[in-house]
């Protein structure tokens, strides 16, 4: 999983300098991966995903879990 985050680490790096003043960029996955790089299952590190927003302006969000 560490090696997946740097490589969108790396992509966001390249990315957010042409993100305007309107626009809110969301990032985020829609599962996790084990240590040895499987993913889809039931484990903990397989369910569990990223999220990751920016904007230029201050934002105020509420963010609810379910």
């Amino acid at each position: 999983m560490t090696e997946k985050l740097i490589q969108m680490n790396n992509f966001i790096e390249k990315l957010i300098p042409y993100v305007d003043e309107e626009t809110i960029l969301f990032i985020f996955g829609d599962h996790g991966m084990t240590s040895e790089g499987d993913h889809g299952g039931d484990s903990k590190n397989e369910i569990n995903s990223a999220f990751f927003a920016y904007s230029k302006r201050f934002l105020s969000l509420i963010i609810s879990f379910i």
